[in-house]
């Protein structure tokens, strides 16, 4: 079983607004953390942390992390680059999803397809991490 996603980002205060808008969590918890068994485990000295964990109904947990020594945004890789390579987040309604976060400056390779029985399309968050949103499309 999973235990959560960890996204790290560089401005906590909007990522924590994208993401909560989009998948809209039934609790948010705020975390600080510092010390040397952080030191240990991160292998970052003086290494200080703020944790957002975002809980849903179902019981997922998406948590963002923001340290002090966070890199610089850059360019985050491809789709088929390897690692992890993108989170993908069931909604409803992706076309008006689309175009409010089209108003919200978010990038998408393209407008919401249809493949198979979903409506899909990839965005990416304000720090360029790669979302895929799908909507599971009723039959008949």
């Amino acid at each position: 079983m999973i235990r959560h996603i960890g996204i790290t980002v560089y401005n906590l205060q909007r990522a924590v607004k994208f993401y909560s808008d989009l998948l809209n969590p039934c609790k948010i918890e705020t975390r600080e953390e510092e010390g040397e068994v952080l030191d240990l485990i991160s292998d970052i000295k003086n290494i200080k942390l703020t944790s957002v964990k975002l809980k849903f109904g179902d019981g997922n947990i998406l948590e963002l992390l923001h340290y002090n020594e966070s890199e610089i945004p850059g360019i985050n890789k491809a789709l088929n680059g390897i690692g992890i390579s993108h989170i993908a987040i069931t909604v409803e309604n992706l076309d008006n999803l689309y175009r409010e976060l089209l108003k919200q400056n978010i990038i998408f390779n393209a407008p919401p397809q249809i493949k198979g029985n979903v409506k899909i399309t990839f965005c990416r968050d304000y720090e360029g991490n790669l979302i895929e949103l799908v909507e599971e499309l009723k039959n008949g």
